[in-house]
This record gives structure tokens, C-alpha cells and sequence, in this order.
């Protein structure tokens, strides 16, 4: 999870350096793949139980509340 969660940042910086608008889309699109695959090892950690209850709660509200920020920060950008 930590691994796919640093992508997330790594993508969008990695686009922000881009030269043409549709190289930098084609980055912040890779770091809403990681961010799907975060989601998906948060979900594999709470059904393993290897979150305690009051970690996973915080967490699943960081990933509910990046979602629609992140979506909206791509849509926002031309292509």
C-alpha cells in the first residue's frame, strides 16, 4: 500500500515536469491507477484484519476524500 500510495505523488510530479499538456494527462491517468490500486490494498488489509479498526476508519476517510480531488485536479487539466 505504501508503495502504490508514493506512486500517486511520484505520477503527478512526474506529469507536472512534462513539456506538452497530453504527456502531463497521460501521468495524472497512471496516478489514478494508483490510486485504485491503493484503494485495492486497503481493502485487502481490512478484510485480513492487519488495520485495527481506528487506522482503517481514518484511512478509508483520507481515500474518500481524495477520490473526487484527484478526479476533479485531471479533469481540470487540458489535454
Amino acid at each position: 500500500m505504501i508503495r502504490s500510495s508514493d506512486s500517486i505523488a511520484a505520477n503527478i510530479a512526474e506529469g507536472y515536469g512534462r513539456y506538452t499538456p497530453s504527456d502531463r494527462k497521460k501521468f495524472y491517468l497512471y496516478s489514478r491507477g494508483s490510486f485504485e490500486e491503493t484503494k485495492s490494498w486497503l481493502r485487502k488489509l481490512i478484510r485480513r484484519k492487519v488495520l485495527s479498526e481506528s487506522n482503517a476508519t481514518e484511512y478509508k476517510a483520507i481515500v474518500e476524500k481524495l477520490g473526487p480531488k484527484l478526479n476533479a485536479f485531471i479533469n481540470s487539466t487540458k489535454a
